[in-house]
């Protein structure tokens, strides 16, 4: 049987073989999706950790400036009395700078501190509050 100029019946046949193999091939195998989600996993998983260091970097950095304007605050009121605000200490962690202790309610007071700055975060020894005077180490 002839199906166009120079074409036989084996010709026909090869050709819907390389067809067949063609698009038999055409998908993904199983082996080839696990690979590709293992590999997905695990860079979700780099991203994820590199992005826990920049929110502890971050919380660094706003511990840094409420500090700084605690600083700030305090120079400021030590230049206008030649004197730094009165405390009182609690324990041996110092005073906790919470807004109503003696030095924050001093420096709120001549409006040199809108208000106290609270820790970012929870997590440290400290609890929720900075503390002013010496830390003992005993």
């Amino acid at each position: 049987m002839t199906y166009g100029v120079g074409m036989t019946d084996a010709g026909v046949q090869g050709r819907n073989y390389i067809n067949m193999v063609y698009y038999k091939n055409k998908g993904f195998t199983l082996i080839e999706l696990l690979v590709v989600i293992a590999i997905i996993g695990l860079l979700a998983s780099i991203v994820l950790v590199s992005l826990n260091s920049a929110r502890a970097k971050a919380r660094d950095v706003k511990r840094k400036v409420a500090i700084d304007s605690v600083i700030l605050a305090l120079a400021m009121y030590y230049d206008n009395h030649n004197v730094f605000p009165a405390n009182s200490y609690a324990g041996s962690r110092g005073t906790a700078l919470s807004g109503s202790d003696l030095i924050s309610t001093a420096l709120i007071s001549e409006k040199l501190i809108s208000r106290m700055p609270v820790v970012p975060s929870n997590s440290g020894t400290c609890g929720d509050a900075y503390y002013s005077g010496t830390w003992d180490s005993a």
